[in-house]
C-alpha cells in the first residue's frame, strides 16, 4: 500500500514538472512572438517616418514652385 502511495506521489509530482514545462516553453515562446511584433511594429513606423519626410519635401518642393501650401502643413 505504501508503495502504490509512493507510485501516485511520483506521478504527480512528475505531472506538475511536466506542467511546469509546459508553461516555460508557452512562456518563451510568447516573448518571441512579442519580440518579434515590436520589430515589425518598429520596421513600421521607420517606413511611415520615411514616408512622411518623403512628402514633406514633396509639399515643400510644390510650395516652393509657387503652389499655395500652407507652411504649417509642411513644418507639422
Amino acid at each position: 500500500m505504501i508503495s502504490s502511495f509512493k507510485m501516485e506521489i511520483e506521478e504527480k509530482i512528475k505531472f506538475r514538472y511536466f506542467l511546469l514545462e509546459q508553461k516555460q516553453q508557452l512562456d518563451a515562446q510568447h516573448v518571441e512572438e512579442e519580440k518579434l511584433r515590436a520589430n515589425r511594429l518598429n520596421e513600421d513606423l521607420k517606413l511611415l517616418e520615411t514616408s512622411i519626410a518623403q512628402l514633406r519635401q514633396l509639399l515643400r518642393e510644390h510650395h516652393n514652385n509657387g503652389c499655395t501650401i500652407s507652411a504649417k502643413v509642411i513644418s507639422t
